[in-house]
């Protein structure tokens, strides 16, 4: 189930990714065949929208960190049944360290 095929998910539904030394919610729904992107691959403070504020990534390091572990999870208004179905067990079979 990509995410690119049917273009942004209609609504959020964020997930925070675990340390990189731990298991990784993306890396396994990905071998499931569930797609996640990262969220907010730049930081909010650093987006262009907000480059008149100046921040530096040095001055914002769990913001960086952060933003890099929040995941976007396909859900999105055409979705069947079926499909969300398909994400819920995939993300309880992480859970349950499947």
């Amino acid at each position: 189930m990509s995410l690119r095929e049917k273009g942004n998910p209609a609504c959020l539904s964020p997930l925070r990714d675990q340390d990189e030394e731990e298991r990784l919610p993306s890396a396994f729904l990905e071998k499931k065949g569930i797609e996640t992107l990262i969220h907010y691959p730049i930081p909010i403070p650093l987006q262009k929208a907000y480059r008149e504020l100046e921040f530096q990534k040095k001055e914002l390091p769990l913001t960086h960190r952060w933003s890099r572990r929040i995941l976007s999870l396909p859900f999105f208004a055409e979705m069947k049944e079926s499909e969300m179905q398909e994400v819920a067990e995939g993300i309880r079979s992480f859970l349950r360290h499947e």
